[in-house]
């Protein structure tokens, strides 16, 4: 199962197709092999589309941190794709804010099914959490380009919510644990842009996010919680508008306490840094305490006590994150959401 990403506080340091045809372009457009661009100023944001409208995207102002040239190339469809497949451009670019992409696709996807907007993750299609249709358009919102088309699943598949409605109604409510559970998603609360970082010197409008994924399943009994199978990614992005770079060059952007896999390259009109680490989660029990009248959860490590609160309704268990109780460097960060599906 792949998790969407999250959007949170990072200290720079320097997350079955029918083939149908659809208007999209199902059997190869006109528009295939076009590339489309247009400038868009970052402080105003904006809109790019193809010429026929059979996609586009929409830019808020402040989703970019410099003027850049955004562009759409238009591809044939593959594998589950039921329209052209669209690379939004420049690649990798990631936005501070999230940005909307929107499909032409006007056909019935048939009875239980749903057209959603999908990414291509690897070499697969992926769904966009909450993605929708409306007026004849497959709608999404992401936080970075990559190749998107539109994909038909069965509709008790459809991921409804994105993680940060969840973080958004979130109350304690506790309910019953047991059982076994898959991650949907991880999320914060919201948008927290680090301006202390260790690239301020260089560049006051210098800004990073973090992003988390999740794959596995937890199984829960009365007394322990069990890991399984379960990796977690861990991505740090920096981004810098070349304006503020003067005589230091975007490879040369510093990460003191992300040296290793810490690489830098121009995207757009920013350098943009990444960082990903990827680590399992010990398979062992952890045994865990309830608290607060059912609603906490408590892990003794011995040297520290780990808490946190959850909310199970229905098929869904959400686990809040206190950050803070990790160190004095997690002050100030924003709660952290995991948000599970029952696995049958």
């Amino acid at each position: 199962m792949r998790i969407q990403r999250c959007v949170a506080a990072v200290a720079l340091l320097i997350g079955l197709g029918c083939g149908n045809e659809s208007g999209g372009g199902a059997d190869g457009s006109s528009e295939v092999g076009q590339t489309f661009s247009q400038e868009v100023v970052a402080a105003q944001g904006g809109a790019v589309s193809t010429d026929s409208g059979s996609a586009s995207v929409a830019i808020p102002g402040d989703a970019l941190v410099a003027d850049t040239e955004i562009t759409i190339t238009v591809a044939q469809r593959t594998g589950e794709a039921q329209t052209d497949v669209y690379d939004m451009g420049p690649d990798g670019l990631f936005f501070l804010e999230p940005v909307t992409i929107s499909i032409r696709y006007d056909v019935d996807p048939g009875a239980g099914r749903a057209a959603v907007l999908a990414v291509r993750e690897g070499g697969s299609w992926v769904q966009v959490p909450a993605s929708h249709t409306a007026g004849g358009l497959v709608i999404g919102e992401v936080t970075h380009f990559s190749e998107f088309t539109v994909i038909v699943v069965g509709e008790s598949v459809v991921v409804q919510s994105a993680c940060e409605d969840y973080a958004t109604g979130y109350s304690a409510c506790g309910g019953s644990l047991t059982g076994s559970w898959e991650y949907r998603d991880i999320c914060f609360e919201d948008v927290f842009i680090d301006t202390e970082s260790e690239v301020s010197a260089i560049c006051a409008e210098a800004v990073g996010a973090v992003e988390l994924i999740a794959e596995g399943t937890i199984e829960i009994d009365d007394s322990t919680m069990t890991y399984g199978n379960e990796t977690m990614t861990l991505r740090v992005t920096g981004l810098v508008p070349l304006a503020c770079l003067e005589d230091t060059a975007c490879s040369d952007v510093p990460s003191e306490a992300l040296t290793d896999d810490w690489s830098c390259s121009v995207v757009g009109g920013a350098c943009q840094c990444r960082f990903e680490d990827i680590w399992e989660l010990p398979t062992n029990p952890v045994p865990y305490t309830l608290t607060d009248s059912g609603t906490g959860l408590e892990f003794d490590h011995g040297d520290w006590v780990e808490r946190m609160t959850f909310c199970v309704q229905g098929d869904d268990l959400v686990i809040a994150y206190d950050m803070s109780q990790i160190g004095d460097d997690y002050e100030g960060w924003p709660v952290l959401y995991y948000v599970f599906d029952r696995v049958e």
